[in-house]
């Protein structure tokens, strides 16, 4: 199904605002792909995610899901305690902390065996409980806690990319006006038509839980998908080897990072996971497009205003941009 034109601005706004340490950014200028992105940052949004206590019970969201009490009620546990002040008194244990004598005397759900949530309680929540102290941590303490956890977590789920050089399909003196037009059509054919990007469905499900956040965040996964797998069938010009392989892996990840995030209502510790990984992907996506931009403008690229392909370049170009700014 085809897409508006306005489909490529869109998808490399959105990942440019990720890669950004404010939540709003102006270019200015010569480059009319991007006039303003005012979408908050993954940083903002981990916080804001983290912080998130649905029933206001002294518990995070993210926590309730290791603990296995109610996220949307506050006595969940026991009528007479908030939630909250029974895990304070340690009257709360994961159940993927609990040794083999404990007999499930401890409320909450058992973590699947090997599954994130496992991990990230054995791994990290263990060590945070047993050094803590006996006071409640601040606010601040949890984030910092919580951002630790996320990117070491983040480098293990990075680690490989879908595709190799292997999978590239050159062409010896291909043309690079018809490479730009065959990427910008295979982005506009299989991007997901939501209205707004995976961050925005986000932001929408931590102030106003929006039900239909997550639907959409899989469509959008499925959609980078489709992109990846689109690109890598595309005949290269043998100098855009290296920088679409980087293009093709970083829609594959932002594919896998957004199908996290859709857990968001469902699975907090996978969509904490979610916002490092999309980072991390955002990233080498605009990385991949200055590459690539830097091979344009070293071949004297020149479009047409309407030609296809020219919404690319220029988001090639706005990403040279970005990276410029971010220059000490």
């Amino acid at each position: 199904m085809a897409h508006s034109t306005r489909t490529v601005p869109i998808i490399i706004a959105s990942v440019i605002a990720v890669t950004l340490m404010a939540g709003a950014y102006v270019l200015s200028g010569p480059i009319p792909f991007i006039n303003t992105v005012t979408a908050e940052s993954s940083e903002e949004l981990l916080r804001a995610y983290a912080a998130k206590d649905t029933d206001a019970d002294g518990l995070q969201d993210w926590q309730e899901s290791l603990y296995g009490t109610d996220p949307l009620n506050p006595t969940s546990f026991r009528a007479d305690i908030q939630d909250g002040e029974a895990a304070n008194q340690g009257l709360l244990t994961p159940k993927s902390l609990e040794t083999p004598d404990d007999d499930g005397e401890f409320p909450g759900t058992a973590a699947a065996p090997s599954s994130l949530t496992e991990r990230f309680a054995q791994k990290f929540l263990a060590q945070y409980l047993s050094t803590r102290g006996a006071n409640p941590p601040t606010e601040q303490e949890m984030l910092a806690f919580v951002e630790d956890a996320i990117k070491e977590l983040t480098a293990e789920a990075t680690a490989k990319n879908t595709f190799d050089s292997r999978d590239i399909r050159t062409a010896t003196g291909a043309d690079l006006a018809t490479y730009v037009a065959a990427v910008e059509n295979a982005i506009e054919q299989n991007a997901a038509d939501t209205g707004a990007s995976e961050l925005d469905h986000v932001e929408r499900y931590i102030e106003d839980n929006d039900a239909a956040a997550s639907r959409r965040m899989k469509e959008i996964s499925a959609g980078y998908a489709a992109i990846g797998e689109a690109l890598i069938k595309l005949s290269v010009p043998a100098e855009m080897a290296q920088s679409h392989l980087a293009l093709a892996n970083a829609f594959m990840g932002l594919s896998r990072a957004t199908e996290d995030l859709s857990t968001i209502s469902t699975d907090p510790i996978l969509a904490l996971l979610g916002f490092g990984v999309h980072r991390t992907y955002s990233n080498a996506l605009v990385d991949a497009l200055s590459a690539q931009d830097s091979v344009f403008r070293s071949a004297g690229l020149s479009l047409t205003p309407g030609t296809a392909g020219e919404e690319y370049v220029k988001g090639a170009a706005a990403a040279t941009a970005l990276r410029a700014s971010q220059q000490p």
